[in-house]
Parts: structure tokens; sequence; C-alpha cells
């Protein structure tokens, strides 16, 4: 049996389009100084991909970028300095303006 549901697929490829995307910046933080990271708290429309180039063919996609200092014995826990021992980088992909993933 064959059924054909209407919209789904589409939702099932946002969703995996989202979470690539926010797999890109995980990979490009990888091997980053906390500078680097840093600089990448902002959004990004087109988004960008692992080596930070410009995806211009998804151009009503977006990611956001937070770099945040935090606890590096307790990872929810927010501090404030400039030379932090970790930090939490969360990045929201945004499809047509609506959120489709946020990770952390």
């Amino acid at each position: 049996m064959i059924v054909a549901m209407p919209g789904v697929e589409g939702e099932g490829a946002e969703t995996t389009t989202a979470v690539n995307l926010t797999k890109n910046i995980r990979e490009m933080t990888l091997t980053q100084t906390y500078s680097q990271v840093s600089a990448l708290n902002r959004t990004y429309s087109p988004p960008i991909d692992s080596r930070g180039q410009t995806l211009n063919e998804f151009s009503n996609w977006q990611q956001t970028v937070s770099v945040q200092p935090v606890d590096p014995n307790r990872l929810t826990l927010d501090v404030s300095g400039s030379n932090p021992s970790a930090v939490r980088v969360t990045v929201t992909v945004s499809h047509n303006n609506a959120v489709v993933a946020s990770v952390s």
C-alpha cells in the first residue's frame, strides 16, 4: 500500500535542511579560537556553510548564532568574561521567517 500525505515530505525536507544548516556552524567552530567563534555571534541571511561561504540558493533561510560564555562545570550557567574556558553556541535556523530548528 502506498499512502500519499501532501505536505509531509516538504516538512521533513525543511527540518532536514534546518538541522544541516545548524551542523554547518558546529563544524566551523570545531577548530576555531574563542575570538573566532565569538565573531560568529550574529544572523546570516542567506545562511553560510561550514567554510563560511554564503549559500545564496537558500535566500529565504537564515541562521542566527548566539555565543554565550558559560561555566565549564555547568554548561547551562551563563557567565561573563573576555576569555572564558567554555562557551555555548546556539544556532537557530528559520525558513520564511519561521523557526524550524534551534540547537545548542
